[in-house]
């Protein structure tokens, strides 16, 4: 496939964010909404030189618990920000969330996402 980079010769969107932070990226394209690793490839002098992009698919039958540890540290950010929406928390609410989502999205949109599905279809939470 060819990326908009090789057409226009510019970094846009999420590939310029990675090559500014060096920070690898799982999630889903934004133009094409390809699952996606993009691993940026660091030259001489820690500067990134190339960006190897991978078209993945993901394992969406993964129990709670192991989306949580597939998450690392963002679980406890998207958590408090549940529990600062004065909302109750319960693990439930990753199996309804595509993982491209969770690992992708800024926790605020994954938050904006579970309030609405609140809204839509109440959840029994965890006493």
């Amino acid at each position: 496939m060819t990326s908009r980079v090789e057409r226009s010769g510019r970094l846009m969107g999420t590939k310029r964010t990675i090559v500014s932070t060096g920070n690898l990226y799982i999630g889903r394209g934004k133009s094409d909404g390809a699952s996606i690793v993009v691993i940026p490839l660091k030259k001489e002098g820690n500067m990134i030189g190339h960006l190897l992009l991978i078209h993945v698919r993901f394992e969406e039958r993964l129990s709670p618990k192991e989306r949580i540890t597939v998450m690392g540290p963002r679980f406890n950010d998207l958590k408090n920000l549940i529990n600062e929406y004065n909302l109750p928390w319960t693990d439930q609410y990753l199996e309804r969330i595509p993982l491209e989502v969770l690992l992708g999205e800024p926790v605020e949109v994954i938050a904006g996402q579970i309030r609405q599905s609140l809204e839509a279809i109440p959840i029994k939470t965890e006493g």
